[in-house]
C-alpha cells in the first residue's frame, strides 16, 4: 500500500502544468523571406522542446518528492500501551512491626518486588514517606534501577519517622503523574497507619487526582491483633491504629479499590488482584512501518532537471 504523507503539495501540479502548457508570444526577427528556412526544413525539428520536457518532468518528480511518498512495509509491529504507576510505600517507624516476616516494611518491598516483575510496557515510579516525602525513583522503564532502590530502603531514609503523611505522600505521586500521557495514570499506597501530619491532608490531594484522573488503590497492612508487652507480660490486643475508613474513601472516590492486608498472604494476594485488574486496561494497537521513498523522486527530479537546463541552455537553442 501506497500514501502520500503530505499530499498538500500537489495542489502546486495544476499551476506548474499551466506554465509548460502556456504559449509565450515572444517577439521575432524581421526577415525579407522565409523560403531559405523552409528548406533547410529547421521548422520541422523537435529537438529544441527536449530540455523544456526534461525539465517539466524534473519539478513535477520535485513535487512528488515533497508530498512524501511511502510504502507501507508487509511488518507490522503490535505493540501495548502501557500504564504509569506510582509505588507509594510508608517507611514509618511502625513498618517494624513483626507481625509479618521479618516485618511490614521487608515483606511490602518483597511483594513490590514481585509486582515490578511481572510488568513489561509500563513506567513505575517509587515515593515514600513517613514525616515527610520525597520521589526516591521517578516514573521509568529500567525496573533494575527501581528493584535496586526498593531493596536498599529503610526507615532511616526519611529523618521524621514517627509520623505518617499519607497526603504528602499522595500528593507527591500526584507530581510525578500530572504529566504523564498514559490512558491509565494508578498510585498504590500501602500503609499501616493513620495521616497525622502533613501540610496536606488526603482529601486536598485525593480532590487533585480525580481532576487528573488518577486511579488510587490503597493497601491498609498489619495484623488485626498484634502483641503488645503490659505489665501481665505479653497479650494480644486489636489493631486501631489503621484508618481504615480515610483509606477506604481515598480509593473509592478516584474509583480505585480499598484492600486490607492483615497477613502475609493477602498481601501477596492484593497486588496480584491489582496487577490483573490494570493488565485488563491496557489495550493494543498496530503500528504500520513505512519505507520512505521520497529521496528517489527528489533525486530523479534534480537529475532531470539539470540535465533538462543544459539542454535548453546549450545543446538545442531554438532560435526565435
Amino acid at each position: 500500500m501506497y500514501k502520500l504523507h503530505n499530499p498538500y503539495f500537489l495542489i502546486i501540479l495544476p499551476f506548474v502544468v499551466w506554465l509548460f502548457f502556456k504559449k509565450n508570444k515572444k517577439k521575432a526577427i524581421r526577415m525579407p523571406s522565409l523560403e531559405i528556412v523552409k528548406r533547410t526544413k529547421i521548422g520541422e525539428s523537435k529537438k529544441h522542446l527536449i530540455g523544456k520536457y526534461l525539465i517539466f518532468t524534473g519539478i513535477v518528480l520535485l513535487i512528488f518528492g515533497l508530498s512524501r511518498p511511502q510504502k507501507t512495509e508487509d511488518k507490522i509491529k503490535r505493540e501495548n500501551e502501557g500504564i504509569d504507576i506510582a509505588l507509594v510505600l510508608d517507611i514509618s517507624k511502625s513498618m517494624l512491626t513483626e507481625d509479618f516476616s521479618p516485618n511490614r516494611l521487608e515483606k511490602a518491598k518483597e511483594v513490590m518486588d514481585t509486582f515490578i516483575s511481572k510488568r513489561t510496557q509500563d513506567r513505575i515510579g517509587l515515593v515514600v514517606f513517613a514525616g515527610s516525602a520525597y520521589t526516591r525513583v521517578p516514573l521509568t522503564f529500567d525496573y533494575n534501577v527501581l528493584k535496586e532502590s526498593l531493596s536498599s530502603l529503610s526507615i532511616s531514609d526519611i529523618a521524621d519517622s514517627n509520623r505518617t503523611a499519607i497526603g504528602m505522600g499522595t500528593a507527591t505521586a500526584i507530581n510525578r503523574l500530572k504529566k504523564s500521557h498514559a490512558k491509565s495514570k494508578v498510585i498504590i499506597l500501602v500503609t499501616d497507619g493513620e495521616n497525622n501530619f502533613g501540610k496536606i491532608s488526603p482529601e486536598n490531594a485525593v480532590t487533585i487526582a480525580k481532576e487528573l484522573g488518577i486511579k488510587i488503590y490503597t493497601i491498609g497492612v498489619g495484623a488485626e491483633y498484634i502483641n503488645q508487652q503490659t505489665i501481665l507480660g505479653s497479650m494480644k490486643v486489636k489493631n486501631d491504629s489503621l484508618d481504615e475508613l480515610l483509606l477506604n474513601n481515598m480509593a473509592k472516590d478516584t474509583g480505585g479499590l480499598y484492600f486490607r492486608a492483615s497477613d502475609e498472604k493477602k498481601l501477596e494476594t492484593i497486588f496480584k488482584k491489582i496487577d490483573d485488574l490494570e493488565k485488563s486496561k491496557i489495550e493494543s494497537r498496530d503500528i504500520y512501518l513505512y519505507k520512505e521513498l521520497y529521496r528517489y523522486f527528489v533525486i530523479s527530479g534534480l537529475i532531470l532537471l539539470m540535465t533538462g537546463l543544459w539542454f535548453d541552455n546549450y545543446r538545442y537553442i531554438r532560435i526565435p
